[in-house]
C-alpha cells in the first residue's frame, strides 16, 4: 500500500511543471493569452460600469493583472490590463454614485416638493397680508372723505384675518 502512494506522488505533475514542459512557442501562447485576462475584464468592466456589474469585473481584472504582474508578466497587455480595469472600477464607483443619488432625489423629492409648495403658499400669503395691511391704511385715509369705504375697509380686514388664520400652526 505504501508502495502505490509513492507511486502516485512521484508520477503527479504540478502546473508550473507541466507549463515547463511545453516548448517555447506554447509556452508564449499562454502566457500572452493570460495576460490578455486583465485587459479583457477592464474593457468589460467599463462597458458595464452603467449597470454597476462594472465594478466586480474591474476588481477581477486588477486581481488578474496584479497576479500577472507578480509572476514577473510585465508586458504592455498587463499594463494596459491594469489600467483599463482600475478606470472600469472608479467608473463602476462613480456610477454608483450617481445611481444613488438620482435615487435618493427621487425618493426625497416628493417631500421635498411638498414641503417647498407649502413654504412657497406660506409666503405668498404673507405678501398677501403685508399688501392688505397696506389697502387697510389707504381706506382708513379715503373714509375720511368718502364714508362708503368703510365697508370696503370690514372686507379687507376680513380677507386678512382669513389668511392670517390660514397661516396660524395646528398644534
Amino acid at each position: 500500500m505504501t508502495d502505490g502512494s509513492a507511486t502516485n506522488a512521484t508520477t503527479t505533475t504540478t502546473h508550473a511543471d507541466a507549463i515547463d514542459s511545453l516548448d517555447p512557442i506554447d509556452r508564449a501562447f499562454l502566457s500572452q493569452r493570460f495576460a490578455a485576462g486583465p485587459l479583457i475584464l477592464g474593457l468589460i468592466s467599463i462597458v458595464t460600469s452603467l449597470v454597476l456589474i462594472g465594478l466586480l469585473f474591474g476588481a477581477l481584472g486588477v486581481r488578474a493583472g496584479v497576479d500577472l504582474w507578480r509572476a514577473g508578466s510585465r508586458s504592455g497587455v498587463v499594463i494596459s490590463g491594469l489600467i483599463t480595469s482600475v478606470i472600469g472600477v472608479v467608473v463602476s464607483i462613480a456610477w454608483t454614485i450617481m445611481w444613488g443619488a438620482i435615487l435618493a432625489s427621487v425618493l426625497l423629492g416628493r417631500d421635498a416638493i411638498r414641503e417647498a409648495q407649502h413654504e412657497l403658499r406660506s409666503l405668498l400669503n404673507r405678501m398677501h397680508i403685508d399688501r392688505l395691511k397696506a389697502l387697510e391704511t389707504e381706506v382708513i385715509e379715503a373714509a375720511k372723505a368718502d364714508p362708503t369705504q368703510l365697508a370696503k375697509y370690514k372686507d379687507i380686514v376680513e380677507r386678512r384675518k382669513k389668511l392670517e388664520a390660514s397661516l396660524a400652526p395646528t398644534a
